[in-house]
């Protein structure tokens, strides 16, 4: 049991791009975590069809609290957050966003409605969709000009903590679900 390709929140998409990547920053490496390669056997013979087997990791998938995890994204040069067109992931709000901003690193996103409630210019270098240009300009800019880059990551991790940190967010919730209950 695999994933389909709509669903794999754009990642076969992103293939074709770590190969534009890993030509224009040959010391490039590219790191999954989560992905179950042995239910993903398609994504993995994408990966070495475009010769990026050599460059790529796989990490098995670590739960949100794994302090490995964060400190894998805390030492990425930059965070990729590619999305896919597919409504319940264009739509959504990913866990994983909030932790790409608390781990303060340079993010580089598609621009999905799910993801426009929470990053803008200002915090992530935002994408078109299916420009997978776009994704790769991002990346090689960051690398050419990391100041810009590390303030949008800061001033993300500013925002994530002044809105979205679960002290402020729980006692919101308990309030709705209190008044739902009543």
């Amino acid at each position: 049991m695999g994933f389909h390709k709509k669903e794999a929140h754009g990642l076969f998409e992103l293939i074709p791009v770590l190969k534009t990547i890993a030509s224009k920053i040959p010391n490039a490496k590219f790191i999954f975590q989560g992905i179950n390669v042995a239910n993903s056997v398609e994504f993995y013979k994408a990966i070495k069809k475009y010769n990026l087997s050599e460059k790529t990791l796989f990490l098995p998938f670590m739960n949100c609290y794994n302090k490995l995890r964060m400190s894998l994204l805390k030492t990425s040069n930059v965070l990729l957050l590619p999305s896919s067109n597919w409504p319940t992931i264009a739509y959504a709000e990913q866990m994983k966003v909030f932790e790409y901003m608390a781990a303060a690193r340079p993010i580089v996103a598609h621009d999905v409605p799910g993801l426009r409630n929470v990053l803008d210019d200002s915090t992530a270098f935002l994408c078109k969709l299916k420009e997978p240009e776009d994704l790769v300009t991002a990346v090689v800019n960051i690398y050419e000009q990391p100041e810009e880059a590390y303030e949008k990551a800061k001033k993300a991790r500013i925002r994530v903590i002044q809105n979205y940190d679960w002290k402020l967010l729980a006692p919101k919730y308990a309030e709705i679900v209190t008044n739902i209950l009543h």
